[in-house]
């Protein structure tokens, strides 16, 4: 604050102006201290929350670029992120990234997702000599409540205006990974020998397939 006093300056009838200013208030001096020391305070215990949050994150793997149900995961496949662990969430060690490479996922693996162990096969998903492939199955063309993991027989459908007997005979099959497009509609990734994968391929893709499961 200013305070400006006026009073006579000069012996000549002339006034002059003098400015006089305030000191300080000690009052004022103290709450500006203590209002710093707070601000100071606030800001360390915003460092040692930060560094806490910080220390709290694992590093865990995540799913850097898509691979289908039966393929072989790559090193190129994973990446290392860091995550607060929470409860209930299953996550894989990043130090397990060496000894799942070349395991083969069970599941389609989205990019960006966490991997999970149980997007993992735990053995030989398809039999040597086995090729997985890709069918939709429409309503009336498999039976419901099909998992992963089922076995089924194929039955490849006669394209229109071949005769029933110009379809290719049925074959034993394993359901690698199955999942809903459409009311309905499915998608399923389907494990078949090897010597059956170019007709049945075919006939998947065209949405000539159907599919029969054993009871359980």
């Amino acid at each position: 604050m200013v305070v400006t006093t006026r009073t006579p300056v000069t012996t000549d009838g002339h006034k002059g102006v003098r400015e006089r200013r305030a000191a300080p208030s000690p009052r004022r001096n103290r709450t500006r201290i203590a209002a710093g020391i707070t601000v100071l305070a606030v800001s360390a215990l915003a460092a040692v929350t930060l560094y806490g949050n910080a220390g709290d994150r694992t590093p865990v793997l995540a799913v850097a670029r898509a691979v289908e149900a039966g393929e072989t995961i790559e090193t190129g496949d994973l990446t290392v992120v860091r995550v607060a662990a929470e409860r209930g969430v299953e996550m894989v060690p990043a130090s397990e990234r060496d000894d799942l490479v070349g395991r083969r996922a069970a599941v389609g693996l989205v990019p960006g997702n966490l991997l999970s162990r149980g997007a993992l096969a735990t053995g030989p998903l398809v039999p040597d000599g086995w090729s997985v492939i890709g069918a939709v199955l429409k309503p009336g063309q498999f039976p419901l409540g099909l998992r992963p993991g089922d076995e089924v027989t194929i039955l490849a459908v006669p394209e229109t205006g071949q005769g029933d007997g110009d379809g290719a005979s049925p074959i034993e099959g394993l359901v690698v990974a199955i999942e809903e497009t459409a009311p309905g509609e499915v998608s399923a990734s389907l494990g078949v020998p090897g010597a059956a994968t170019r007709d049945f391929a075919v006939a998947g893709a065209q949405g000539r397939l159907a599919l029969a499961r054993a009871p359980r």
